[in-house]
């Protein structure tokens, strides 16, 4: 099973984990954001962490980013976060 990180806090990450929670192939970890825009410590039943804290909880080579990021700007806040 591949853990997963759902990068966003808004509509599109609910869409992204709608996709996949049943799929067997994956679980999902938690949900990340910048820390200015945490305004909850849970999203959908998961936890929300920094997106900083990524690199300190988990082993990059076992877990897979997926970025739910919204429709502002979208390629550029998502190029953003992946370039980070």
């Amino acid at each position: 099973m591949q853990s997963v990180i759902i990068i966003g806090n808004s509509s599109m990450s609910e869409v992204l984990y709608t996709l996949i929670k049943n799929d067997k192939r994956y679980k999902v970890e938690c949900f990340a954001v910048d820390s200015k825009f945490i305004t909850a410590n849970t999203f959908l039943g998961l936890r929300v962490i920094d997106i900083s804290e990524i690199s300190k909880k988990y082993v990059k080579s076992k877990v897979k980013l997926l970025i739910g990021i919204g429709y502002k700007n979208i390629n550029r806040n998502r190029e953003d976060v992946f370039n980070r």
